[in-house]
């Protein structure tokens, strides 16, 4: 049996890492117009991998809520993630414009948000999408 590690044992080094002051500072930020949402890529993709040496990527259905970007999702899906949650028609949509193969949209889908959700799959933009609806109480999963 091979020997096995203490749990986050392998984020030793990382966590050494991420206490170095120097690691969010940013080149020429005089020059970033205010606000501005910056992405620290290599942080991201080392969190993605890390993540997925825990779990395995067809197991995963990460909420888009948490990063609401299309950067990270596709930082995601280059890493073999392909299934992702959403709560809003907006989120739905961004997940469309960048392909993203599996799409739960986990919140019901009312008033005029039922024409934009189907535009979206009219345009072919949520190939493989799940609505969530509730009805008298039960959730009731539509493809």
């Amino acid at each position: 049996m091979p020997d096995r590690q203490p749990p986050g044992e392998h984020l030793k080094e990382q966590i050494f890492f991420m206490n170095d002051a120097a690691w969010y500072t940013i080149k020429d930020a005089d020059q970033i117009d205010s606000p501005a949402l910056c992405i620290y890529k290599d942080r991201v993709g080392e969190n993605i991998r890390h993540l997925l040496e825990t779990v395995p990527a067809d197991r995963l259905r990460p909420h888009v809520k948490t990063n609401k970007t299309a950067e990270v999702c596709e930082l995601m899906m280059d890493a073999g993630i392909h299934k992702f949650k959403c709560a809003t028609i907006a989120e739905a949509e961004m997940l469309g414009m960048i392909r993203a193969e599996d799409v739960l949209l986990a919140y019901p889908v009312v008033g005029p948000k039922i024409n934009r959700f189907k535009k979206l799959v009219q345009r072919g933009l949520l190939t493989h999408s799940y609505v969530v609806y509730l009805v008298y109480g039960f959730f009731i999963i539509s493809k």
